[in-house]
């Protein structure tokens, strides 16, 4: 379990340099200025109630955006977003106009700040199938188990070899 945490722990280091190196050569090469970076992490961490659960650490995940002249160093947001609404966003600061509707809203867009609820949804891993939705405002979360007759850490190949504790006897 250490070893999995310092692991881990090591990959956010590395990717904290990797982030610095690719800003860096964006300002070497006059870009920085107009250019929008998005950096998501994925569902959850690789941990039990991690990722493909329906519990925060599986569906709030962390977003920093670097805009300059739109969004302030150190500026932080609290509205319920999804991360379907980057793509709204991009067009949006590229004036293009989506040939279809789109389910993301502008990052920016009253849509968004007026947002009450996001909603989740987990259904299937490997051969596992385990209906589950949710729903999460600022204050709360309701997660509504769809198969409750089901057991719910089902047997599952990728949780078996990628939650390294999971297996373990102790």
């Amino acid at each position: 379990m250490r070893r999995d945490w310092a692991n881990g722990l090591e990959q956010m280091q590395l990717a904290d340099r990797e982030v610095g190196t690719l800003l860096k050569r964006l300002k070497d090469e006059g870009l920085a200025e107009n250019t929008i970076v998005f950096f998501i992490g994925d569902h959850g961490r690789c941990h039990i109630r991690g990722q493909q659960f329906l519990y925060d650490e599986g569906t709030r995940i962390p977003m920093i955006m670097r805009w300059p002249g739109k969004v302030k160093t150190g500026q932080v947001n609290d509205n319920l977003v999804y991360s379907i609404d980057i793509c709204s966003t991009v067009l949006e600061a590229t004036d293009v106009k989506p040939p279809v509707r789109l389910h993301g809203k502008s990052l920016f867009s009253q849509d968004v700040r007026d947002r009450r609820y996001v909603f989740a949804a987990r259904d299937k891993m490997d051969i596992t199938h385990d209906a589950m939705r949710s729903i999460r405002s600022k204050d709360h979360k309701l997660i509504l188990d769809l198969m409750p007759e089901r057991a719910y850490c089902q047997f599952s190949f990728y949780k078996e070899g990628a939650y390294l504790t999971l297996p373990s006897p102790n």
